[in-house]
């Protein structure tokens, strides 16, 4: 019988007549009506508040444009256009579709698809050096951060591992960004940065096979010349002679010259 009150509750509230109260109307059909009213005004309600939740004239990544567009950048031709005009947005506008749940879908796919030119992947690359950080430290740019990584060739990588080197102790103590600097081995590169090419990029220096061998020890003594005739052969004991000689003691030599004027 409570609900017999909501027409009258209504008519009071918008102003139209006070239904009569007839006893002759059972009361079940009165608790129908009642509930069908409310149920649709509930739905009237949550319709019109799902509607005003985002407000018009903001441009906000969707997803069905997310979609559409990555259809149209994996086109082997025709896809120029919707590049050019997303290299066109400034660098402040690719971080923040960076690390959008909807646009970064688009990033990765121009980082990935090959039907993308080389130069621009290689303009999204260049554009956010210095940004990297910020970039990293996100829960979804981080993400990006690792697409980047793993499209990009030797030369950039490490253009952009030494871009955050600066910010190495930040990048280790983020949340997001530890993984990156630990895939990075930023230490590794201001140590030792022939290593770190070797591990990274797979490139070995020109002399690195030459680092663990032994050196190969030196001559102490040049080797002597052959004589090329018998005269020089007999100078050349005459001066081992003398030379024997001056090495031997003083008495050594007396003896050794008194037995040779003996003989």
């Amino acid at each position: 019988m409570a609900l017999k009150t909501y027409p009258i509750y209504e008519a009071i509230r918008t102003g139209a007549e006070v239904p009569d109260d007839d006893d002759n109307v059972p009361a079940d059909a009165v608790d129908k009506d009642a509930e069908a009213q409310a149920t649709a005004a509930a739905r009237r309600s949550a319709w019109e508040n799902r509607r005003n939740t985002r407000p018009r004239g903001q441009l906000e990544p969707n997803m069905q444009g997310c979609l559409l567009l990555q259809a149209l950048v994996a086109l082997p031709t025709g896809n120029v256009p919707v590049l050019e005009s997303l290299f066109a947005q400034p660098t402040d506008t690719l971080l923040a579709y960076a690390k959008s749940p909807i646009a970064s879908h688009l990033l990765d796919k121009v980082l990935t698809s090959p039907a993308v030119p080389p130069k621009y992947r290689r303009k999204l690359y260049l554009g956010f050096v210095g940004r990297y950080a910020e970039l990293a430290d996100d829960r979804l740019g981080s993400r990006v951060a690792d697409t980047v990584w793993d499209t990009a060739d030797g030369y950039m990588r490490e253009k952009i591992a030494r871009s955050l080197i600066p910010d190495a102790t930040t990048l280790a103590n983020s949340q997001f960004g530890r993984f990156l600097s630990r895939r990075l081995d930023l230490h590794l590169l201001q140590r030792r940065p022939d290593e770190w090419r070797a591990a990274q990029i797979g490139v070995k220096h020109h002399f690195a096979h030459q680092k663990n061998r032994h050196p190969t020890p030196r001559p102490t003594t040049r080797p002597r010349a052959r004589p090329r005739s018998a005269s020089g052969a007999r100078s050349a004991r005459r001066r081992t002679r003398s030379t024997s000689c001056l090495r031997l003691p003083r008495r050594a030599r007396r003896r050794r010259a008194s037995g040779n004027r003996g003989v």
